[in-house]
């Protein structure tokens, strides 16, 4: 069964899309609607299916260039509606274990892509494992990811790609995540996107990405094998992604509980990982488990709300990947009851989406107090002036409903947050890469805060654990494949 995603047209025919109905909008449909540059939702949809992205790929990859090509595959189709495009020198088996045993030319269909014998210089092009100068012709952006270590990065020439050593596999998923980003952002408008040098160290966040520091650990690296994923959304979806990457010797000594109690809706198509259109109406634990288990790990599955009162029975997992789109669930994350604590979360906006925020804990202040002043003022969103969703008000009072329906369901659109694939990609990398680095760094190394942004990804705010803190217990850990 191909990851295949259905169309807001489509969707809407079979009436899964409805004018006013937050749970049916495409968040990419939405950042356009919020942006302004569309006038009504079908204008909207236009230019998202404008976006196409092409790959152009070599006969033979390494195992670091298959997750590259594979993040690229899943996030590219979900971001890029009007079709990834992917031209293949050869046809070899994906080795990795997200390649699930399938060919070059199985896995591009499999996860949404086209594949095609020719390229144009229309469009921007991710090129991978080749060394051709340009993929599609003169006119064309290229980019290529590149990584070393801990780092991973975008470039747009083969002379500025790095060393490209080592198994530290969240670096190659955030390699390709940054490809799909510059690309994307290119296509809509950002001229710079795509002709820059841009990257991130996992190691040390705030160092030069491109310095001899920023590389890290590349031999003794270690693997938390016990883990508990809270919200199976755009977030965490993304931590399973990284997480089934990761070079464990063997899946079935790791255990996941994954937690969420929605069901999976249109909305998350542009966002989820590891959901398709055929997982619609599923609970989101069934999507993650079932991806997870053809992978060979052990998980259990909670459907209920996260609590103050949830916490780890025993023999459960005591270190905590959240996910969550709410300040309000992530108030309730009690350092007190897990032994890590890692939170990321996402900003808000037609920027703002491009903002990754990392947490974690035990930090000086608990979670109560670090997220008490987020979401305490509610405001009407600003994007229910902008003409799409006047256009929406009118047409549904014209329709028959009343005034104060319509601007109801407008409120609750325009107050939705947009979002991207590309951005969960990059942020899984980073809390995940928190954890490992807690294993990993023999001083124990983390950071309360990690803060940055795709739109200008050189500038990263950090603050680290202060020295006092002890290091977090070893919750279960294995030494990965090199």
């Amino acid at each position: 069964m191909a990851w295949r995603r259905r169309g807001q047209e489509d969707l809407r025919r079979a009436g899964g899309v409805s004018e006013i109905d937050p749970d049916s909008l495409d968040r990419l449909v939405k950042l356009e609607m919020d942006s302004g540059r569309a006038k009504t939702r079908e204008e909207a949809e236009a230019i998202v299916r404008g976006y196409v992205l092409q790959v152009d790929v070599g006969a033979a990859l390494s195992r670091a260039e298959e997750r590259i090509l594979l993040t690229i595959l899943n996030a590219g189709p979900r971001a890029f509606q009007g079709g990834v495009f992917v031209r293949a020198a050869g046809n070899p088996r994906l080795l990795t274990r997200w390649g699930l045993g399938m060919n070059f030319d199985q896995a591009i269909v499999f996860y949404g892509c086209k594949l095609v014998t020719e390229l144009t210089d229309e469009h921007p092009t991710i090129v991978i494992a080749t060394q051709m100068n340009s993929a599609a012709g003169s006119g064309a952006l290229v980019i290529r990811p590149t990584w070393d270590g801990w780092v991973g990065g975008a470039v747009e020439h083969d002379t500025d790609r790095l060393a490209e050593r080592g198994n530290f596999t969240p670096s190659h998923i955030l390699a390709g995540g940054l490809c799909v980003s510059e690309a994307f952002q290119h296509a809509r408008g950002d001229r710079m996107a795509g002709h820059r040098k841009v990257g991130l160290s996992l190691w040390r966040p705030g160092l030069d990405w491109r310095g001899p520091a920023a590389v890290g650990e590349l031999d003794e690296i270690y693997l938390p094998t016990r883990m508990w994923l809270a919200g199976l959304g755009h977030l965490g979806q993304a931590y399973a992604w990284a997480i089934g990457a990761l070079p464990y010797p063997d899946t079935g000594a790791v255990e996941l509980m994954l937690q969420d109690y929605d069901v999976a809706k249109p909305a998350n198509m542009a966002t989820s990982l590891l959901t398709s259109s055929d997982d619609l109406g599923r609970m989101k634990t069934r999507i993650v488990a079932d991806r997870l288990e053809q992978l060979g790990f052990r998980t259990k599955i909670s459907e209920r709300a996260f609590g103050q009162t949830t916490s780890p029975g025993f023999g459960e997992p005591r270190w905590l990947l959240a996910g969550f789109d709410n300040p309000e669930a992530r108030q309730q994350l009690g350092a007190d009851r897990f032994g890590l604590i890692v939170d990321c979360g996402l900003g808000r906006g037609t920027t703002g989406y491009l903002d990754i925020q990392l947490h974690s804990f035990p930090a000086v202040r608990p979670p109560a107090q670090a997220f008490a002043t987020q979401g305490a003022t509610v405001e009407t969103p600003a994007e229910v002036n902008e003409p799409a969703y006047q256009d929406v008000l009118r047409r549904e009072i014209e329709a028959g409903k009343t005034k104060e329906q319509v601007e109801c369901g407008v409120l609750e659109i325009a107050g939705r947050t947009v979002g991207a694939s590309f951005v969960g990609a990059v942020a899984a990398c980073v809390a995940i890469s928190e954890m490992i680095r807690a294993l990993t760094d023999e001083n124990g190394r983390r950071y309360t805060v990690i803060d940055l942004g795709l739109k200008s990804p050189r500038y990263v705010e950090l603050h680290p654990i202060p020295p006092e803190l002890p290091p977090v217990d070893n919750a279960g850990s294995v030494r990965a494949l090199s």
